[in-house]
């Protein structure tokens, strides 16, 4: 078992290969047709070896190439003013300005807890998931009604500010426990609770990530409840 503690959202990885797109390829002429809209941000996925900017237009999944330099400016559920062109030489979309109109819920839930977090994980789960659990945590703290969680940010807030690892400080605390199937679904289960430093770590939630649609889950009375509609 391997335990960190991070002080920061960590970028995603480099895709399986190590290879990572020149930033010169993400370009458009002038004559190229540009199209805009106004979209929510879902976030930065990887899928087929290829790193996609997702987002929702018009209540479904919108998919683009992107350029590197904007990877982790924006968050779940920030609405965005967009401009993408169709270019021949992309399987996809190319995405051309962004402009954040609207702050999300999770945007603004960062502005007042930073929430660092510490995470383990059981089992040799995908590099590139690592990275996304730390968001995907961090997203369920913005929109959850529990109260063990919200107990547990208020104890976050009593933490002694100069020194962070501290006899008595508190910690988010997450295991990345297995890959699961749970009502025909393919899902990976996230183990969420607080750590003291020495002392004990009180379990907050279970929840459960489904990669395919991104959308996020607990257990109400033996059955997968939805948390708060889909990830944004």
């Amino acid at each position: 078992m391997k335990k960190l503690l991070l002080l920061a959202i960590l970028p995603l990885m480099l895709s399986c290969n190590g290879q990572e797109k020149n930033a010169n390829e993400n370009t458009t002429t002038k004559t190229e047709k540009q199209n805009s809209a106004t979209v929510e941000f879902i976030g930065y996925w990887d899928k087929n070896n290829n790193s996609n900017f997702v987002t929702l237009k018009e209540g479904k999944e919108f998919s683009l190439e992107f350029p590197d330099d904007i990877r982790g400016n924006y968050n779940r559920g920030d609405e965005l003013e967009i401009k993408w062109t169709n270019n021949p030489k992309y399987d996809l979309p190319l995405l051309v300005s962004v402009k954040r109109t609207k702050e999300g819920k999770l945007t603004a839930f960062l502005k007042e807890h930073p929430l660092k977090l510490q995470y383990t994980w059981n089992y040799e789960c995908d590099g590139r998931f690592i990275s996304k659990s730390y968001s995907i945590v961090q997203y369920y703290f913005s929109v959850t009604q529990n109260e063990k969680a919200k107990q547990a940010l208020a104890d976050l807030s009593k933490n002694d500010k100069e020194k962070e690892v501290k006899i008595g400080n508190k910690v988010i605390d997450y295991i990345i426990e297995k890959e699961t199937t749970v009502d025909g679904k393919k899902l990976i289960l996230l183990n969420i609770g607080i750590f003291t430093y020495g002392g004990d770590r009180v379990k907050i939630q279970d929840i459960y990530y489904e990669s395919e649609t991104n959308r996020l889950f607990e257990l109400n009375q033996n059955k997968l409840a939805e948390i708060n509609g889909r990830i944004k």
